[in-house]
Order: C-alpha cells, then structure tokens, then sequence
C-alpha cells in the first residue's frame, strides 16, 4: 500500500496530503512523457497513467527513503512536471 506525502509550507500550512501518483502534474508534462514513451501525442487513459507513473517514480523512490520532514527541493529531482507554485519554499514528509 503506497504511503501518502504531505507537501507543505515553512510554517506548516498544507499545500496536498495524498499519494505521490495523485499529485497535480502538468498536462504538457504528460504529454512529452507519452510521445517519448509511446509516440503519442494524445494519450488514452493508460498512456497517461503510465506516463503519470514514470514522471513521479524518482520522487516515490525517494518517499520510502523519508525519516522526517525535509525541503522538497533538497531531494535534488527534477519537480519540473509538477502542477504546483513556490516549490523551493516547500516541505515534504510521509504521514500516515
């Protein structure tokens, strides 16, 4: 069973609590992962789904590897594909 991540701010505020694979990703992120992947441009359900998965697969790896809350940038991964603002000034920690 995947464990869920809290992303936060400095003092605590949340910014999404849920699965790595349910993070908010850019569509245009999706998009070039599906064509590098599949060559496809406009990806059914699956293809973006794995697609999904393969975007966020560093960032799982390095959630089974958290002990404590620590700078999200600090995980040296390329968050680039993510659909979220400020990520230098967030925090990321398992919950339960």
């Amino acid at each position: 069973m995947a464990k869920k991540i809290r992303l936060s701010t400095k003092d605590e505020q949340s910014v999404f609590i849920g699965k790595v694979i349910d993070l908010p990703i850019k569509k245009e992120s999706i998009k070039k992962m599906s064509i590098t992947l599949f060559n496809d441009p406009e990806p059914c359900v699956i293809h973006e789904s794995y697609s999904v998965s393969k975007l966020t697969e560093g960032l799982s790896e390095q959630q089974k590897k958290l002990k404590t809350r620590v700078k999200l940038t600090s995980l040296e991964l390329d968050l680039s594909y993510l659909e979220l603002v400020n990520l230098d000034d967030l925090y990321i920690e398992v919950v339960k």
